[in-house]
């Protein structure tokens, strides 16, 4: 007979106008987290003491227990207020990647398969190159693996990652449309090995 084994966990990061038409941001990438991880939004300015805004809505795979985190301590403290199912945050940072990230996130601890999705109403920013998004991390840490579906007012949609501590940012190439914010949606699923006949190879 087959037995199934569980393999890796393989992420993906999707953007849609309309929150029912979902265009995959690139193929899923195997990252390798423990079972606990923490999910939710992450932004950033680009700058360690400017703030950028973003007012989210549609919140689904994510409950209403938000925990605020400064990842590799930027100069302005983030900030967030959610009431009647909007969520709006602030946050600083100047990067994602060059193997640590300065951000402001917040989010939840959760563990096994994940979907999470929301749209992103309105970004307020100085640089055009602020990110806000969704993201799953391993830990709370600047170097930590994580994978997130992220969008930047010049650019439109991406889908950008770290595979493991203190490894550099890889990602692809932005897709959606440019000031145009709308809808991101990211997951992690387990990935399935099928055995024939009982023995592992």
């Amino acid at each position: 007979g087959l037995v199934v084994l569980r393999g890796g966990d393989n992420f993906t990061g999707f953007c849609s106008e309309d929150g029912t038409n979902w265009t995959s941001l690139g193929r899923p990438i195997e990252i390798q987290m423990g079972n606990s991880v923490y999910a939710g939004i992450a932004i950033l300015s680009r700058h360690e003491s400017i703030p950028s805004s973003a007012s989210l809505a549609n919140l689904e795979g994510l409950s209403t227990n938000w925990i605020g985190a400064e990842i590799g301590s930027p100069a302005a403290v983030g900030s967030f207020a959610y009431h009647g199912g909007k969520l709006s945050v602030t946050g600083s940072g100047r990067k994602i990647g060059e193997r640590g990230d300065q951000l402001y996130y917040l989010y939840q601890p959760t563990r096994g398969e994940i979907e999470i999705s929301a749209r992103l109403t309105d970004v307020n920013y100085q640089n055009a190159l602020t990110q806000v998004g969704l993201m799953i991390r391993e830990a709370t840490n600047g170097t930590s693996p994580f994978a997130a579906a992220l969008f930047t007012p010049a650019r439109g949609s991406a889908f950008q990652y770290r595979l493991s501590r203190a490894e550099p940012v890889d990602g692809y190439p932005s897709k959606g449309k440019p000031d145009r914010p709308g809808w991101l949606k990211l997951v992690r699923q387990k990935s399935l090995l099928l055995v024939q006949g009982g023995t592992v190879p």
